[in-house]
């Protein structure tokens, strides 16, 4: 699947992102990855395969991983993992799983 990247300004500074893929945190305990586009069985495959990709490897601290239609909750250990360590996994996960 073709990423849609752009640009976000930010303190004189442009950053990539992707404006169909968020990662925010839900409480102390949980990350939540959100996928949107107008495509929903790209977006279901796009979830399935994340949610794939974090499964795959033990990660220490990674308590489970919850599919939904659009989006992916990840369970931490907060005392094993930080939730920016995490999300920069689940960022890295949804580059493997949406390929090149």
């Amino acid at each position: 699947m073709a990423r849609n990247l752009g640009t976000l300004p930010l303190n004189g500074n442009t950053f990539p992102f992707s404006p169909t893929f968020t990662v925010v945190n839900v409480g102390s305990t949980a990350v939540r990855a959100i996928v949107s586009g107008a495509d929903k069985m790209a977006v279901r495959k796009r979830v399935r395969a994340l949610a794939q990709v974090l499964s795959t490897y033990d990660v220490p601290g990674l308590i489970r991983v919850v599919p939904t239609h659009d989006s992916l909750l990840v369970e931490f250990d907060p005392s094993l993992i930080e939730a920016p360590t995490l999300k920069r996994l689940v960022r890295l996960g949804d580059a493997l799983a949406s390929g090149p």
